[in-house]
Protein backbone atom coordinates (compact mmCIF):
# COMPACT_ATOMS: atom_id res chain seq x y z
CA UNK A 1 0.00 0.00 0.00
CA UNK A 2 2.76 2.41 0.95
CA UNK A 3 4.63 1.58 -2.24
CA UNK A 4 1.60 2.40 -4.37
CA UNK A 5 1.05 5.71 -2.54
CA UNK A 6 4.72 6.57 -3.12
CA UNK A 7 4.38 5.75 -6.79
CA UNK A 8 1.28 7.92 -7.14
CA UNK A 9 2.96 10.78 -5.28
CA UNK A 10 6.04 10.52 -7.51
CA UNK A 11 3.86 10.49 -10.61
CA UNK A 12 1.92 13.55 -9.41
CA UNK A 13 5.11 15.44 -8.59
CA UNK A 14 6.63 14.65 -11.98
CA UNK A 15 3.48 15.77 -13.83
CA UNK A 16 3.40 19.02 -11.86
CA UNK A 17 7.08 19.64 -12.61
CA UNK A 18 6.59 18.95 -16.32
CA UNK A 19 3.64 21.36 -16.46
CA UNK A 20 5.72 24.00 -14.65
CA UNK A 21 8.60 23.50 -17.08
CA UNK A 22 6.34 23.87 -20.10
CA UNK A 23 4.76 26.98 -18.58
CA UNK A 24 8.19 28.49 -17.82
CA UNK A 25 9.39 27.81 -21.37
CA UNK A 26 6.28 29.42 -22.87
CA UNK A 27 6.30 32.45 -20.56
CA UNK A 28 10.05 33.09 -20.38
CA UNK A 29 9.60 36.64 -21.68
CA UNK A 30 7.09 37.54 -18.98
CA UNK A 31 9.22 36.00 -16.23
CA UNK A 32 12.25 37.99 -17.30
CA UNK A 33 10.18 41.19 -17.30
CA UNK A 34 8.92 40.46 -13.77
CA UNK A 35 12.48 39.96 -12.54
CA UNK A 36 13.46 43.29 -14.15
CA UNK A 37 16.18 41.72 -16.23
CA UNK A 38 16.93 42.55 -19.83
CA UNK A 39 18.50 40.78 -22.72
CA UNK A 40 18.21 37.66 -24.71
CA UNK A 41 20.53 35.77 -22.38
CA UNK A 42 18.09 36.14 -19.49
CA UNK A 43 15.32 34.63 -21.59
CA UNK A 44 17.51 31.70 -22.58
CA UNK A 45 18.59 31.30 -18.96
CA UNK A 46 14.96 30.92 -17.99
CA UNK A 47 14.46 28.38 -20.75
CA UNK A 48 17.53 26.43 -19.62
CA UNK A 49 16.06 26.33 -16.12
CA UNK A 50 12.83 24.99 -17.63
CA UNK A 51 14.81 22.25 -19.38
CA UNK A 52 16.42 21.37 -16.05
CA UNK A 53 13.03 21.18 -14.35
CA UNK A 54 11.68 18.94 -17.12
CA UNK A 55 14.72 16.66 -16.88
CA UNK A 56 14.29 16.44 -13.10
CA UNK A 57 10.65 15.46 -13.60
CA UNK A 58 11.66 12.75 -16.02
CA UNK A 59 14.28 11.42 -13.61
CA UNK A 60 11.63 11.23 -10.89
CA UNK A 61 9.24 9.54 -13.27
CA UNK A 62 11.88 7.05 -14.37
CA UNK A 63 12.90 6.32 -10.79
CA UNK A 64 9.45 5.90 -9.31
CA UNK A 65 7.37 4.46 -12.12
CA UNK A 66 10.23 2.57 -13.73
CA UNK A 67 10.95 0.69 -10.54
CA UNK A 68 7.28 0.00 -9.96
CA UNK A 69 6.66 -1.45 -13.40
CA UNK A 70 10.10 -2.92 -14.19
CA UNK A 71 12.95 -4.16 -12.08
CA UNK A 72 16.07 -2.07 -11.67
CA UNK A 73 18.57 -2.74 -14.46
CA UNK A 74 21.64 -1.21 -16.05
CA UNK A 75 19.70 0.71 -18.72
CA UNK A 76 17.46 2.48 -16.20
CA UNK A 77 20.50 3.37 -14.09
CA UNK A 78 22.25 4.84 -17.13
CA UNK A 79 19.14 6.82 -18.11
CA UNK A 80 18.78 8.18 -14.58
CA UNK A 81 22.45 9.17 -14.51
CA UNK A 82 22.10 10.95 -17.87
CA UNK A 83 19.00 12.74 -16.60
CA UNK A 84 20.85 13.93 -13.51
CA UNK A 85 23.69 15.19 -15.70
CA UNK A 86 21.20 17.12 -17.84
CA UNK A 87 19.69 18.67 -14.69
CA UNK A 88 23.11 19.77 -13.47
CA UNK A 89 24.21 21.10 -16.85
CA UNK A 90 20.96 23.02 -17.37
CA UNK A 91 21.22 24.49 -13.87
CA UNK A 92 24.78 25.70 -14.39
CA UNK A 93 23.88 27.12 -17.79
CA UNK A 94 20.83 28.91 -16.39
CA UNK A 95 22.88 30.51 -13.63
CA UNK A 96 25.62 31.54 -16.05
CA UNK A 97 23.12 33.13 -18.44
CA UNK A 98 21.34 34.91 -15.58
CA UNK A 99 24.65 36.36 -14.39
CA UNK A 100 25.49 37.42 -17.93
CA UNK A 101 22.15 39.22 -18.18
CA UNK A 102 22.92 41.39 -15.17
Amino acid sequence: MLRRVGSLAGFAISVILLMAALWAWQNADDLVMRWRMTGESAIWGTRCAAIGIAAAAQVILLSVIGRWVHQRDLLSDILRLCGVLVVMLAGVTAVALALAAR
